[in-house]
């Protein structure tokens, strides 16, 4: 299973890593996996309902498929 971190997830959803984080702390999207070190990690799985609270349920940009490249670009 591949795991991902908060920089990639960023990148997919097109959003910088401190909005991510500042939308986890707010309350306004779920808490983040974190690894035994505090670290944040998300699943394949966590894309899609991300991309729900970020405005981008039916986004161009590409879904995860393995590949953080946006189509289009």
């Amino acid at each position: 299973m591949k795991i991902l971190t908060s920089g990639e997830v960023a990148r997919i959803l097109g959003v910088s890593k401190e909005a991510l984080f500042y939308r986890e702390e707010a309350g306004q999207i779920p808490k983040a996996r974190r690894t035994g070190t505090g670290k944040r990690y998300f699943l394949p799985s966590d894309i899609k309902r991300l991309q729900k609270y970020f405005g981008q349920g039916s986004t161009k940009r590409a879904s995860y498929r393995g590949s953080t490249k946006h189509s289009g670009n």
